[in-house]
């Protein structure tokens, strides 16, 4: 059992696996830090006939014509 940590190539290897995924989190901590999310399709799928379910559809419907409305 000892004599798998007396090998060269199993501290090698380890090492390198070790450098890898440090690498790729650093990649993916760099990369997420700087995106900003601008004009991401959205859908909204209302399958209730209820009265409030008819409000909020109305609502959205209302504000999604304005000028300067976010949602279209």
């Amino acid at each position: 059992m000892l004599n798998v940590f007396k090998r060269k190539n199993i501290w090698i290897s380890m090492l390198v696996a070790a450098i890898l995924i440090g690498l790729f989190a650093f990649a993916q901590v760099g990369a997420r830090s700087t995106v900003k999310v601008r004009h991401v399709p959205l859908a909204l799928v209302v399958n209730d006939n209820g009265k409030d379910a008819k409000n909020v559809v109305k609502k959205l419907r209302k504000e999604s014509h304005g000028k300067n409305s976010e949602i279209k």
